[in-house]
């Protein structure tokens, strides 16, 4: 179904892939997995994964695997740097069926960013012609910069491979 709703935007889609794995435990997880075909100059776009079982079934087992030193953390925006936002912003709204907020000034960031509302995480789109976005987009093209997680029990920003992670109370 996703698949079909996909291609009716003229979205070229690669897949299923079918695909499993063996916990230690010995269960056998199973999913199949759904790639948009883009050009490489642009923001990756998502794949999608329909797991071998109900959400029901799976939330209980991520719940214990979901333990971190830094608290029970909760994602809470991803910030992607782009080139173009007005572009970006209406390729992805189409493209997910999602809305977004107003586009505004990020004084920290030095950029125009806007928000799309994202079940599980929002997303926040970026540009800029100096700063860590403009300096993003220089040195890898349009790509995620900044991870911003709550729920941590100290509050703390660390940089991995280039890329922050912001962790909020």
């Amino acid at each position: 179904m996703l698949i079909k709703e996909l291609e009716s935007k003229n979205v070229t889609v690669k897949g299923p892939v079918a695909g499993s794995r063996q916990t230690n435990d010995g269960e056998r997880l199973q999913w199949k997995m759904c790639f948009i075909e883009a050009d490489h100059d642009s923001l990756p776009l998502p794949f999608f994964i329909e797991w071998g079982e109900t959400e029901e079934k799976r939330k209980p087992k991520l719940a214990a695997l979901s333990s971190h030193q830094a608290g029970q953390l909760q994602l809470k925006n991803i910030y992607c740097a782009v080139h173009n936002l007005e572009e970006s912003i209406s390729k992805w709204t189409k493209l997910l069926d999602i809305q977004s907020a107003q586009s505004y000034k990020d004084s920290l960031l030095d950029a125009r960013c806007q928000k799309l509302y994202v079940n599980g995480g929002n997303l926040i789109f970026c540009s800029g012609t100096q700063g860590v976005v403009h300096d993003t987009l220089k040195k890898v093209g349009e790509r995620p910069f900044l991870v911003e997680l709550d729920h941590a029990l100290t509050p703390q920003q660390i940089t991995v491979q280039g890329a922050s992670f912001k962790f909020n109370k």
